[in-house]
């Protein structure tokens, strides 16, 4: 198993039991973090099943964001932050997704899924 699916999954683990929204806010860049960190950590080791458990951990996070986001129980700059990470994970999966095909010359997306 690769390193980001580690910390990834031990994030977003946190990110599904936190109650408020700023702690929510800080442990959802720390898993933005980690997903950018990943071509740095040795993209070339990733493999097809590595890059769907990062797949499906993000969209659990993405899913418990906005979750909270439908309940408006915080402050109008944490629901702002929160929005912007939804769009933040995307981003740094379609890195890892472009990364993996040049690594790999494949065409399409790695996982056959979707980004």
């Amino acid at each position: 198993m690769h390193t980001a699916i580690s910390a990834a999954r031990t994030i977003a683990d946190r990110i599904a039991s936190l109650e408020t929204g700023p702690q929510l806010d800080r442990a959802v860049g720390e898993f933005a973090d980690v997903l950018k960190a990943v071509p740095n950590l040795g993209v070339a080791d990733l493999t097809p099943a590595d890059h769907d458990a990062l797949t499906t951990l993000a969209e659990l996070v993405i899913d418990r964001i906005e979750d909270r986001l439908a309940v408006h129980h915080d402050r109008a700059s944490i629901q702002q932050n929160l929005a912007a990470a939804i769009y933040r994970i995307r981003r740094e999966l379609e890195e890892i997704d472009r990364w993996l095909r040049h690594r790999h010359s494949t065409p399409g997306p790695i996982s056959g899924r979707a980004s």
